[in-house]
Formats: C-alpha cells, sequence, structure tokens
C-alpha cells in the first residue's frame, strides 16, 4: 500500500498549491512575461489564475485531509443523494483565510453565505457531514506557502525513507495520564487492527497491538524521557502497544449529535505505552518538544544557544547573512509590498550561538514584515526569513550545519550519540506540531506531525 507520506510527496511536488495538483479539472496557466510599454503596443493585463473565481467564497466543505484523494466514501454519499454533481477538490495553500497544505472537497462555492447555508441543511438532511469556511482572497505569500508545502512533504519523506533502529529518538505523544512513543516517524498500517474512541473522547481512537509492529521492542522495554530541556523521566517501562490514530479533525466534527464511527482525521501511528505519567511536569506544558531515548542509552549532552557572541564572530556571521542571496531577494520582495501598502518593511537580524568542543554553532536569522493585520490566518502581511547555521571552528573555519533547516525553527543544539557532532531539535514556526531530529550533516533521524484537518478561521 502507498504510504501517506509517498502519496503527499508525489502530489505536492507536482504543484498540489494548484487546483490541477490536488484533482480538480481546472490548470494553472504559464506564467506571460509581458512585451515591453510602449506607444504603439498596448500592454497586456495579468490573467487571473483559476483559483481567483474561489475566492472570498463560502466553501460548503465535506471533507478535508493533509492527504490528498481521501475521502471517496463521500464522494459516493453525495452521488447517491443526487448531491454531488460539483464537488470538487481544491488545495487551501492559496487562500487567506484557509490553513494551507490541505486538500478540501468542496459541495459547492458561493457569493452568498445563505445559498451556501442551504445546501448545508441539504446535506445535513442526507446524513452527510460538512462545514462552512469563507475562503478569503488569494495570498499574497501564496508562492512561499507552496514551497513550504513542499518543503514540509520532502523532509517528511527523506525520514520515512530512512531504516530506523532501536538505538534511535523517537517522539513522545501524551493523552492526558497515557504516554505513547511513536514506533516510527511515519504513519503505519497495522493490519486488522480495529480503531476505537477511548472512552467518550471522540478525538482519542487506539487500537491494542499483541506485539510491537516494528519488531524493534518487548513489553517491559524501557524508555528514558527527555525535553528540549533535559531528563523528564528515566526507565519508563512498555506495558503494551497500541496502533494510535493521531490528528486534529474540524470542529464540526466534535458537534455532531451522534458519536462517530471513525476519527475524524489522521492516521494511525504504532506506539509503545509506557507505564509513566506526566502530569504535572513541564512535559505538559503547550509548547514542550518530548522524545524518548532507549533505557540506558548515553544521556544526551545540551548546548545552550545564547546571544553574547565575541565582536569578529558576530560582525563576520552578521555579514555573511546580509551577503546571501535569499537575503538580497527577500528584502526586495518585502520592500515592494511595503510601498504597496504604504507602510514600512520591518527588518530584524538576530544571531545566537552555542559553544561546542571549540566551536561555535551559529544560528542567524534575519526577519522581514510589514505587520499590517497581523493574524495567524494570513492576510495580506508580508512575512519572510532567511536563516544561516554554521560551525565555526577556533581558527575561523565554517561547515554547515543541518543544511537547509530553518533556523528559527530550532528548540535546542545536543549531542545525542556522543560523536561530538551535534543535533538539532526542532519545531516548524508555521506549524508547531511538525517536529523533527536532524543531524550536523542535515540527516532527519526522527519526525512527528499531527494532521490538522481544520481550515483554519
Amino acid at each position: 500500500m502507498r504510504s501517506l507520506v509517498s502519496l503527499l510527496v508525489l502530489v505536492l511536488l507536482a504543484g498540489c498549491g494548484s487546483l490541477k495538483g490536488c484533482g480538480s479539472s481546472a490548470s494553472a496557466p504559464a506564467p506571460v512575461s509581458p512585451p515591453a510599454a510602449s506607444a504603439s503596443v498596448p500592454r497586456p493585463s495579468t490573467p487571473e489564475p483559476p483559483e481567483a473565481r474561489f475566492a472570498r467564497k463560502y466553501f460548503v466543505i465535506v471533507h478535508s485531509s493533509p492527504t490528498p484523494g481521501e475521502g471517496q466514501e463521500v464522494v459516493e454519499k453525495l452521488r447517491a443523494a443526487r448531491l454531488g454533481a460539483e464537488v470538487q477538490r481544491l488545495s487551501t495553500t492559496p487562500f487567506s483565510s484557509l490553513r494551507p497544505c490541505l486538500e478540501v472537497m468542496v459541495a459547492g462555492a458561493f457569493e452568498d453565505k445563505d445559498v451556501a447555508l442551504a445546501l448545508s441543511g441539504r446535506l445535513d438532511g442526507a446524513g452527510v457531514k460538512n462545514y462552512l469556511k469563507n475562503a478569503g482572497a488569494l495570498a499574497q505569500d501564496w508562492e512561499r506557502r507552496e514551497a513550504s508545502c513542499r518543503e514540509q512533504a520532502a523532509a517528511q519523506a527523506a525520514v520515512a525513507a530512512r531504516t530506523g533502529s532501536s538505538p534511535d529518538p523517537r517522539f513522545v505523544d501524551l493523552r492526558g495520564t497515557r504516554t505513547f512513543v511513536l514506533l516510527s516517524s511515519e504513519p503505519q498500517d497495522t493490519p486488522g487492527a480495529q480503531l476505537r474512541p477511548v472512552g467518550a473522547d471522540w478525538g482519542f481512537w487506539m487500537a491494542s497491538l499483541p506485539k510491537d509492529p516494528t519488531g524493534a521492542f518487548k513489553q517491559g522495554s524501557t524508555f528514558d524521557v527527555y525535553d528540549e530541556k533535559g531528563l523528564l523521566k528515566a526507565g519508563c517501562r512498555v506495558k503494551g502497544f497500541a496502533s494510535l490514530n493521531r490528528g486534529i479533525p474540524h470542529f464540526g466534527y466534535f458537534q455532531q449529535r451522534e458519536a462517530p464511527d471513525s476519527p475524524g482525521c489522521g492516521n494511525a501511528w504504532p506506539a509503545a505505552e509506557l507505564e509513566c505519567s506526566f502530569v504535572g511536569t513541564r512535559a505538559m506544558e503547550q509548547n514542550a518538544i518530548v522524545f524518548a531515548l532507549p533505557g540506558g542509552a548515553p544521556a544526551p549532552r545540551y548546548f545552550s544557544l545564547g546571544s553574547d557572541l565575541p565582536g569578529p564572530l558576530k560582525a563576520a556571521q552578521e555579514a555573511a547573512l546580509r551577503g546571501l542571496p535569499a537575503f538580497t531577494k527577500m528584502r526586495a520582495e518585502g520592500e515592494e509590498h511595503a510601498r504597496k501598502q504604504g507602510l514600512p518593511l520591518q527588518e530584524s537580524l538576530k544571531l545566537s550561538a552555542a559553544s561546542v568542543r571549540g566551536r561555535q554553532v551559529v544560528v542567524g536569522v534575519a526577519r522581514f514584515q510589514t505587520g499590517e493585520g497581523h493574524t495567524p490566518c494570513g492576510g495580506p502581511d508580508f512575512q519572510a526569513s532567511v536563516s544561516r547555521v554554521r560551525a565555526v571552528s577556533d581558527d575561523g573555519q565554517e561547515t554547515p550545519v543541518g543544511e537547509g533547516v530553518d533556523g528559527e525553527s530550532i528548540v535546542a543544539v545536543l549531542d545525542l550519540e556522543g560523536d561530538g557532532r551535534v543535533e538539532l531539535l526542532m519545531r516548524e514556526t508555521m506549524d508547531a506540531q511538525r517536529m523533527a531530529i536532524v543531524r550536523e550533516d542535515g540527516a532527519h533521524i526522527a519526525a512527528s506531525f499531527l494532521p490538522n484537518c481544520d481550515c483554519g478561521c
């Protein structure tokens, strides 16, 4: 069976940000370079992208998922009710008021909210679950949103392609008093596992398994559990194994009158359940990143990032960051956007460093933003960043660290393997549920993501 990641990568790398890439019959025209303006040749107007006809409309959404192609059973239900003539699969990425990187099945898109509500009522009568969202204007940072979706998919594919081993770190999923260690870095089907809700919590579905489907651990094995600050608990015993569904359903899923018969979002991950509870510890804080190592493994060494860099190092690293082509490009784009909005472009540059055995791991981040209408749900704001991460030895020699990583996403610098080279503990700035541990050479050795099927505002 094709994995979630493989399917997601194929679609995103093929251009899922367009309607064509996400299953619609519309296709985006290639950019047209207008001729130079002259007295005799009129300057043609730039054609609107096909997505423009859906902007600012009310979507009647019957299915949403980060995995393209899902929800065929909804299509069949709509056909049976004779309400599926206008169903389209659209990417949310182009629209400023929708969460990017999702595919939605839209039963209708309307300028008039009352018309959308009328269709929603007919769908309710036919037993088809649905909800309304206004798509908002086309996102001005559309290209950056598409690029972020592709980068997320590519990074996940890289870690999924890697053959893991039992000494590897693994992320932890905390469910109230219950603690699960994720045994893989992507969802995996477990034949015969029947997911069921845990108690009355419609957001918590799992199936108990008789053994570890990855073959790496046994009941009674132990894990030591850490966060970005250090050890939380050592010697946590495995008391069982599970297929654990992970995903955040859209809000309408929890407003149903009848109990659902399946999870509202996500896929099942193989997991080991530990005897340890972390209620009342810092692991339960909103932004905590919790991971586990097999019991008895050498404890990671943590290196704190600080802003107190020696003067010459600071000057050299700042100059190198400003000299990046990406810095020049992002600044120019930001200045153009700011000019159109009649606002100043806000620019900031931050350097931090960790001292690691005779080297300085320097994280440089430049941010550009205008800040108008700045909300988590998008808007006309310009927001962009450029980062540079390097290890600088005492003699001034530089080597890249985590080639291509976003410096803003680095939460901690540590040595997990005791080899003198660093690993980066990371949380995506645009998706707080997407985490990774990346080696100095850029290889991902662990990853975790939690699909969010709610389209946002």
